[in-house]
């Protein structure tokens, strides 16, 4: 199960854009890649007002926002941790892990 952590980049002035950046934990890189690409697909609603960059670095997803708006932002990050849990309950479900473990049951089964 992925962990996140939210972090303040930037200055937190009010007058201009407002930056964070979110952290996601997976436990390797390929895992962290395959939510990436999982989440490029879905572009920001306001691509005017919130800006999203996404990467990975050291088993970890790393998610830039900036919007001058601090609702949009907020609104922007919470639907994108909202995406990232079912990204991760599916990979959970139907991921390489769980395909392997499937396979390793079905060797064992009698028959």
């Amino acid at each position: 199960e992925a962990v996140g952590s939210v972090g303040r980049v930037g200055s937190p002035r009010r007058d201009g854009p407002r930056r964070r950046e979110l952290r996601v934990r997976y436990e390797n890189d390929e895992a962290a890649r395959i939510a990436m690409q999982s989440l490029a697909p879905d572009e920001e609603l306001n691509p005017l007002e919130v800006s999203r960059t996404m990467r990975v670095s050291e088993s970890r997803l790393v998610v830039e926002f900036a919007s001058t708006d601090a609702k949009m932002l907020r609104n922007s990050m919470a639907g994108l941790m909202d995406m990232i849990a079912v990204v991760d309950r599916v990979s959970a479900e139907f991921g390489p892990a769980s395909a392997a473990a499937k396979k390793a049951k079905l060797a064992s089964s009698p028959g």
